[in-house]
């Protein structure tokens, strides 16, 4: 789960600094297959997964995602255009650690939990 709050990270990081620059040409090509990939590992890593999930605990964690993919596009339309900003590293990294918090957060309580 913390690694998915990482990737979820990078993507909205790479959509702040490039905008709808990224889904253009090959660079739009290489994304939505690596979405396709990770969505099908996930599916996979939680099949195999052997901690023991309380009954919201995948309600939680899908407003956790909503949220951060919302507020990336909340953030992009505050920064500047509607489809993406080029902001500095530092506002796209501050940005989005604060949005995958959340999902971070919910990563840590399942490693307490699973120990």
């Amino acid at each position: 789960m913390a690694l998915w709050a990482v990737l979820l990270g990078m993507f909205i990081v790479a959509y702040l600094r490039l905008g709808l620059q990224m889904w253009t040409g090959i660079r739009g090509l290489l994304v939505v297959v690596g979405l396709i990939v990770l969505g099908l590992s996930l599916n996979l890593a939680r099949a195999r997964s052997r901690t023991t999930r309380p009954r919201h605990y995948n309600l939680i964690e899908g407003i956790a995602v909503l949220g951060a993919v919302v507020g990336a596009s909340l953030v992009s339309s505050v920064l500047g255009a509607p489809g993406g900003a080029q902001v500095s590293w530092g506002v796209a990294v501050a940005a989005a650690s604060f949005l995958v918090a959340p999902l971070l957060g919910c990563a840590a309580w399942l490693g307490v939990r699973a120990r």
